[in-house]
């Protein structure tokens, strides 16, 4: 689980701005208030939180979040920045597939 959450640290830090983004996805690099964002990707691309995890940029504390449609269509990746509650759309992308599932403390897949 650590792994995962390392590697989507460094994919959201080391990305080539522009790489990541796509014509159709024009909020791209977009930041405002966290339920603001979370509210545009649920009413323009019908996605919701997937996954999420924690880390830190630059010594602040730091939220990842993916968030997917249902059917897999499309998916973003959203920084928090929990002390200002900002937000940030980092990368967009299509065709999200859920490869693993994680066994929480309990022994029960999320």
């Amino acid at each position: 689980m650590r792994v995962l959450y390392i590697a989507l640290l460094m994919l959201c830090f080391t990305a080539i701005p522009g790489v990541a983004q796509q014509p159709t996805r024009a909020h791209v690099g977009m930041c405002n208030e966290t339920e603001v964002v979370a509210q545009i990707l649920a009413k323009q691309y019908s996605e919701r939180p997937v996954a999420n995890g924690g880390g830190r940029s630059r010594g602040d504390p730091v939220r990842v979040e993916i968030f997917a449609s249902m059917d897999g269509k499309t998916w973003s990746m959203v920084i928090t920045w929990p002390r200002t509650g900002i937000s940030c759309l980092s990368a967009a992308g299509q065709g999200w597939t859920q490869t693993i599932d994680i066994v929480s403390e309990k022994g029960e897949g999320t």
